[in-house]
């Protein structure tokens, strides 16, 4: 009887990797996207490609507790692919988070050849790490 069952998981397993490996995968793309990605990537120079592969933290970007135009010009002049707990590295309520974050897209979206807008994440597990969020 325990061969039996053993033999029957095994056919179980073994039937819903298959299943798993037949599966057609929905695709996110299209030509026209397939087409606008490759005009994009054969326009940009090898500082703009790496600068999309590169992240930072908001606050590398700050003086004084505001976004400075110099530091972005300074430090991601091609732009930035992510920034990393932009927030709760800030002892700030969370609007002035929102309203950095403004700044540095608009500094990406107007002062960048590629405007190709950053990523802002924040590694948490519960709600948003800033000061008085939830």
């Amino acid at each position: 009887m325990h061969n039996k069952t053993i033999i029957a998981l095994l056919f179980l397993c073994f039937n819903t990797l298959i299943n798993a490996q037949l599966k057609k995968v929905e695709s996110y793309s299209s030509p026209e996207i397939d087409a606008k990605v490759g005009a994009l990537m054969a326009k940009m120079s090898q500082d703009e490609k790496l600068a999309q592969i590169v992240g930072t933290r908001l606050r590398d970007l700050m003086v004084d507790g505001k976004v400075s135009l110099e530091k972005c010009r300074e430090l991601i002049p091609y732009g930035i692919g992510h920034f990393c707990q932009f927030s709760s590295g800030l002892e700030v309520e969370p609007e002035v988070v929102r309203d950095l974050v403004r700044e540095v897209q608009k500094f990406i979206m107007t002062e960048t050849k590629l405007k190709i807008p950053a990523i802002f994440h924040e590694e948490a597990i519960t709600g948003f790490a800033t000061q008085g969020a939830t």
